[in-house]
């Protein structure tokens, strides 16, 4: 089986950089921008593992986890920043 990974993330340089290399490694990997859409795909597909900017427009990362926890999603969250 095929992990798949979602990596929610405002930063587009990020985000590529985190897909090229997820994908050498063999994971099948979507990305957005954000949070809300990011909240979109998980309630949609099965993930393995959600990587999500801490600080992004809108619904954050924190507020991204609060809900994957109302919503009893089977995913595991990392969290990253940029910010000190």
């Amino acid at each position: 089986m095929q992990h798949r990974i979602l990596i929610a993330e405002d930063s587009k340089p990020t985000r590529d950089a985190l897909r090229v290399v997820l994908e050498a490694e063999g994971f099948a990997v979507d990305d957005t921008g954000d949070g809300q859409e990011a909240l979109s795909l998980l309630n949609k597909a099965a993930y393995s593992v959600c990587l999500t900017d801490l600080r992004m427009p809108g619904l954050d990362g924190m507020k991204l986890i609060e809900e994957v926890g109302k919503r009893g999603l089977p995913v595991s969250m990392i969290v990253t920043t940029g910010y000190g």
